[in-house]
């Protein structure tokens, strides 16, 4: 199946005590432009993240959000630092004795000071490999999400695709009609033209061959059955591609550059007012299709 380059994606979970989410957004671009924003504080976990969306991504314009914060039901976790308690308490006592202050010290000193008591956060108790493997199966997750949205309108590109596709083979069966009875028209007509011009001339000295032969070689300039067949070719191979999927935005957006050329090809070629309105009607078909190929992957 075709995916679109259109998109948004989003899945949430936990770390330790905190929340996690990475939300996912994606428009049409030429190649794969990713941009990841999220905490500064997890940084390092910044190419562990990008490597998961790159696995799921081929093109596109990407802005990945990755959102992390406190819950707010963590239970806060407190160290103690007993070492610089008994620094403080030692050096107290001996303050107290050195001016002969008679007062016991107590654990209201020593918590005065900021560093005997230290709340730690996540961030301090989590190691780097516990963080990337978090943020990447929620990453992970974001992406199946994203996908499912990128599909759903791949398909409907899909459907619209091959609608103009089958009005491109009917107005190309139309063509290929008239051209069964171009030749003979074109024929008759420079025949016609020919006459018109030998009036009163001594046409028994001219070889009717030969004006036939240069009839013909005008035809065949003006002739479009090749590029009838080449454009036949192209929508045939559209078609396979649309049913194929994968990633084949690239090759379909030169397929069509090919297409429009034959279009313009035949619209400078043809002499006949009904193949020049449904040459006319294929153009905007092929122009309508290419804008929607803008958004295939």
């Amino acid at each position: 199946m075709i995916k679109s380059m259109t998109g948004y994606g989003r899945a949430a979970g936990k770390l330790s005590d905190l929340n996690v989410e990475v939300e996912i957004r994606s428009v049409n671009s030429r190649y794969l432009d990713l941009k990841i924003r999220q905490p500064s504080d997890f940084s390092y976990a910044e190419e562990a993240v990008r490597s998961c969306i790159k696995a799921g991504i081929s093109r596109g314009k990407v802005d990945v959000f990755v959102k992390i914060s406190q819950a707010t039901d963590a239970k806060p976790q407190i160290t103690v630092n007993k070492e610089v308690a008994k620094a403080y308490y030692e050096a107290l006592d001996d303050l107290a004795f050195s001016l002969r202050i008679d007062e016991a010290v107590k654990l209201s000193h020593i918590l005065k000071y900021n560093n005997v008591l230290t709340e730690l956060s996540s961030i301090d108790v989590l190691s780097e490999d516990e963080v990337k493997a978090s943020l990447s199966e929620i990453a992970h997750a974001a992406i199946a999400d994203f996908n499912k949205m990128r599909l759903l309108e791949g398909e409907n590109l899909r459907q619209a695709i091959l609608a103009m596709c089958e009005n491109l083979h009917v107005s190309l069966a139309h063509v290929k009609d008239l051209c069964k009875l171009q030749g003979d028209i074109y024929i008759e007509r420079y025949k016609t033209r020919i006459e018109e011009l030998l009036k009163g001339a001594d046409i028994s000295t001219i070889d009717e061959s030969r004006i036939l032969m240069e009839a013909a070689i005008l035809v065949d300039k003006s002739s479009i059955e090749e590029e009838v067949v080449r454009m036949d070719s192209h929508i045939e191979q559209l078609e396979l591609m649309l049913d194929g999927g994968g990633v084949t935005g690239k090759k379909m957006d030169f397929l069509m550059q090919e297409m429009n050329r034959e279009v313009n090809t035949m619209g400078s070629k043809a002499d006949d007012l009904r193949i020049t309105e449904l040459v006319v009607n294929m153009k905007n078909d092929v122009e309508n299709i290419r804008e929607q190929v803008q958004n295939i992957e």
